[in-house]
């Protein structure tokens, strides 16, 4: 019994010490920044007496904290938790009464995983770095359903201000189609996102 624990112990030991000597360090940080495109797609749907049009009326603000882990050779993996407000404009045209304007907010999370690499430079202070993983998003509303996944690239500058790193960077998201709506007249939001983000880590 003492022979195998022991052999246990030591398999736990093989899994667990590579994993501390390769965990290089935390760091912890926030996300700020907006989006470059649109949250929803101009669509217009043609009723028997109605013609409804969704569309956004202005660009997203985005924020949220960050964690990420740095791992040897330039490499590191970054999680985020992003709060993005979805601005979506209604419009609709009733025969015979007339037209009415409105405007709502959709409020969801991103959840970028992204594994990142800086590219090692002659300035010690400034590295060019890219990033790729999947992304996940929760939030609904206004009947509208955005997908929950996606795929992320993204590519900036990180520069090191006394003990902090500012990184400002593009993020482009490719999301998968929106879940399916709850009535047929429904937004859709845009499957291609791009954003522009600065990110702040100690």
């Amino acid at each position: 019994m003492r022979t195998k624990s022991l052999s246990s112990l030591w398999v736990l030991a093989a899994f667990c010490v590579p994993g501390v000597a390769v965990a290089q360090h935390f760091s912890f940080g926030a996300v700020v920044g907006a989006g470059i495109t649109d949250g929803f797609q101009d669509q217009t749907f043609r009723g028997v007496d109605t013609i409804t049009h969704f569309s956004s009326d202005s660009k997203d603000f985005i924020i949220g904290p960050s964690v990420e882990l740095g791992l040897p050779f330039n490499v590191s993996v970054e999680l985020d938790a992003l709060y993005r407000r979805l601005h979506l404009a209604d419009s609709a045209v009733l025969a015979p009464s007339g037209s009415f304007n409105s405007s709502t907010t959709v409020g969801t999370w991103e959840f970028p995983l992204l594994l990142k690499y800086r590219f090692p430079t002659l300035i010690p202070w400034a590295k060019p770095m890219v990033e790729v993983g999947p992304s996940f998003r929760g939030g609904s509303g206004a009947d509208a359903s955005p997908s929950s996944h996606g795929i992320t690239l993204g590519a900036g500058l990180e520069a090191k201000i006394i003990k902090i790193k500012v990184a400002p960077q593009l993020r482009f998201t490719r999301w998968g189609s929106d879940n399916p709506p709850l009535i047929f007249a429904a937004p859709h939001t845009k499957v291609n996102q791009l954003e522009f983000l600065v990110g702040f880590s100690f």
